[in-house]
């Protein structure tokens, strides 16, 4: 069982050709173990957003696993209206994705997982399960063929032409009205691509190793410049750095999985354990349990932020979000189940990628400063005309025969110029310092000189 498709000796209603290897997918027995490292690989999946290939490979009779759009509704017999409305705001959810995930067994060889959120409330999310044996009065016992492209879709006529959630008229009035909005009635819509997903442990320890590295470099550099710190100032150092450069392990473990993997916005895991986006509002004990067989419930999948820019959705926000199903697989009179999903938000403060400017940071935080490094003041006259740079409060004179340009002594200087004040010439008669001529540094030939200073 995977989001992966029955291979072509399986048969089944689900395309020919599987977009994954799964274990106990089946396949040549050879080089066991061999097989049996790459299997332990394929235990963890992954999918990307795609264009679709065509179309209508988007229509429900392919079982899709997708992003955005409207459903691909499995059974003809749909939810309620009322039951796609957010548990907090009353308000209808929006379709965000489904993942065909098939199981072991022949009640659940179609088997479909739906994700909606709440664009009003932002961080509230359902999911439903929906599951059908091979054999059923919908769909072919065999592949479909690929080659039929009608799209027509009877299910989602009697749905919202915008959001294809049930609908009593051809769109819902808030459908319409989030026309142009930042809340829309439907996202942009790709296939998910599935693919077993890449170790991440090598390259975790080497990004871990090297934000340590780069640390230790930078106390060393400031240890360097200014010295050791009393005791007063190590309190004030580690009170700040506990505010600002708290380490999260957990996000860095996350970060670097996705590094392994960039662009994946589903990561698919059954009976194993979610990857926690960061230390904070993880989920505390088991999920809860079926509530239609009391079953326990297992971790089956997480749905990535990386979906949010990728749909380009602008009022819905997570970290992750951890979706548990029932053990047992249960059925009931309703074809589309309830199952669990865990919200886990980011911090109010996170730590900013390694490639993130400091000045996009302070920018970010609405701070923006101009810090000058040793900054240099130079007086350069040229032409009647005096040009100044502010270099550590001094004023350096550099003399030039070739340019006409005069040196003067900083010591002499009885003015302090500020650079950043300093936008264009100063006249000589609002020059503040004499310039003694007995003290000029440097030779100027008197044929090439123009004017007297």
């Amino acid at each position: 069982g995977s989001m992966s498709t029955p291979p072509p000796e399986e048969g089944g209603g689900k395309s020919s050709e599987p977009v994954a290897v799964a274990s106990g997918a089946g396949g040549d027995e050879e080089d066991d173990g061999e097989e049996e490292e790459e299997d332990d690989d394929d235990d963890v999946q992954v999918g990307y957003l795609v264009k679709p290939k065509q179309a209508h490979l988007l229509h429900r009779r392919y079982f899709p696993s997708k992003a955005g759009g409207r459903p691909a509704w499995l059974h003809p017999e749909i939810p309620s209206e009322d039951e796609l409305r957010c548990k907090v705001c009353d308000k209808l959810l929006t379709y965000m994705m489904q993942v065909y995930a098939s199981r072991d067994t022949d009640e659940t060889f179609h088997r479909m997982l739906y994700v909606f959120g709440c664009q009003a409330c932002k961080h509230e999310f359902q999911i439903l399960r929906c599951q059908l044996p091979r054999k059923n009065e919908f769909y072919s016992y065999e592949a479909p063929d690929e080659s039929v492209t009608d799209t027509a879709d009877a299910v989602l006529d009697g749905c919202c032409r915008l959001c294809g959630l049930p609908c009593s008229d051809r769109m819902h009035s808030m459908c319409q009205n989030r026309l142009g909005q930042n809340i829309r009635p439907s996202f942009k819509e790709f296939e998910v691509d599935i693919e077993a997903a890449e170790d991440e442990e090598d390259y975790k320890f080497e990004y871990e190793k090297g934000l340590h590295e780069k640390y230790q470099e930078e106390i060393k550099q400031v240890g360097e410049k200014e010295g050791s710190l009393d005791r007063t100032e190590q309190g004030v150092f580690k009170e700040w750095q506990q505010e600002h450069i708290s380490v999260d392990n957990t996000f860095l473990t996350f970060h670097g999985w996705a590094k392994a993997n960039p662009g994946h916005v589903v990561r698919y895991a059954y009976a194993q354990s979610p990857m926690w986006f960061c230390n904070t509002n993880k989920m505390e004990g088991d999920p809860p349990a079926c509530e239609n067989c009391g079953a326990a419930r297992v971790f089956e999948f997480q749905v990535q932020p990386m979906l949010i820019p990728k749909l380009d959705i602008l009022c819905m926000e997570w970290g992750t979000l951890a979706v548990y199903t029932c053990s047992a697989h249960c059925s009931s009179a309703k074809p589309y189940m309830q199952e669990f999903v865990h919200v886990q938000l980011e911090p109010e403060r996170m730590i900013h990628d390694e490639e993130e400017s400091d000045d996009e940071v302070l920018a970010e935080e609405g701070k923006i400063e101009e810090v000058e490094d040793e900054a240099e003041s130079e007086e350069v006259v040229e032409e009647g005309k005096v040009t100044e740079v502010a270099e550590e409060g001094k004023i350096e004179e550099a003399v030039e025969v070739k340019d006409q340009k005069a040196a003067i002594d900083a010591k002499d200087q009885t003015g302090a110029i500020d650079a950043k004040d300093q936008t264009g010439a100063i006249d000589a008669k609002d020059q503040t310092a004499a310039i003694d001529a007995k003290d000029q540094t440097a030779a100027i030939d008197a044929k090439d000189q123009k004017a007297a200073d």
